[in-house]
């Protein structure tokens, strides 16, 4: 199948679901763009790609099949935003050349809303990333399987 020439040769795209495991997704209204894949950050009911004070990791951007027809690639501002909050999802990572991306790796989420194995940005005062699960691939175009627990 091809989707506009995107996906022809890929093994996945960003927010695909992945397998038949019990999934749980919730809708939040998003604040601002949100790419699909990315990581998504919660307060007051809303979401956005990007950690902010008071925010709490809520989930994975779920690809919406709908946005396509627009060409648009992405939820806009106030839109209904699937989000995985526990399940397998393809999700963005931050670095393509991340080695610990691996199968059973812990799974990190940076303030950017991409996916690390590293438990923090490496500074001389780190800031620490949130634990969201485990890796269950390693890196393929980008991204990674990610099993998202609660």
């Amino acid at each position: 199948m091809n989707l506009y020439g995107m996906v022809s040769d890929k093994k996945a795209f960003a927010g695909m679901l992945f397998g038949m495991n019990p999934k749980s997704v919730i809708t939040y209204i998003a604040d601002g763009v949100v790419d699909y894949g990315m990581g998504l950050f919660a307060k007051d009911g809303k979401v956005k790609s990007e950690k902010t004070e008071g925010s709490t990791f809520a989930g994975v951007a779920v690809f919406h099949q709908n946005s396509y027809m627009n060409s648009r690639g992405s939820y806009i501002d106030k839109e209904a935003v699937a989000s995985l909050n526990d399940g397998n999802i393809w999700g963005v990572v931050a670095d393509a050349e991340d080695s610990g991306i691996k199968d059973g790796a812990t799974a990190y989420v940076t303030p950017a809303g991409k996916f690390t194995s590293e438990a923090n940005d490496g500074e001389d005062e780190p800031t620490a990333y949130d634990v969201v699960g485990k890796f269950k691939s390693g890196i393929e175009d980008g991204l990674a399987l990610v099993d998202i627990s609660k």
